[in-house]
C-alpha cells in the first residue's frame, strides 16, 4: 500500500500499488524503464541481422553448389562448340 493525500478534502489515503486488474494479474502503472542508447544498439543489430540473413538466402551457396554450376555452364559450352558447322561463312 502507498499513501497519497487526496486533493479534495486533503486528508491522507492508502491506494494499491498495483492499480488496475487485466486477467487476473496486476498491472504495474508504471512503465519499463530503458536505456536509450542500448535499446538503439539492439535495434541496430536486428536491423543488421535481417539484412545479413536475407544475403545469406540471396548469395549463399556451397563450394559444391557453385562447382556444380561451373562444371554443368562448361558442359553446356562445350556440346554447343561440337554442334558448330565449319564454313558457314562466319570466319569471313
Amino acid at each position: 500500500m502507498a499513501w497519497a493525500r487526496s486533493a479534495c478534502s486533503g486528508k491522507v489515503i492508502s491506494y494499491p500499488m498495483h492499480i488496475g486488474v487485466t486477467n487476473g494479474e496486476n498491472v504495474d502503472p508504471m512503465a519499463e524503464i530503458i536505456n536509450l542508447r542500448q535499446a538503439r544498439k539492439q535495434q541496430k543489430r536486428r536491423k543488421k541481422e535481417g539484412q545479413a540473413e536475407e544475403n545469406r538466402a540471396r548469395f549463399g551457396r556451397t563450394k559444391a553448389e557453385k562447382t556444380k554450376e561451373t562444371q554443368e555452364a562448361e558442359r553446356i559450352r562445350r556440346e554447343l562448340d561440337g554442334k558448330k558447322r565449319e564454313g558457314d561463312g562466319q570466319d569471313d
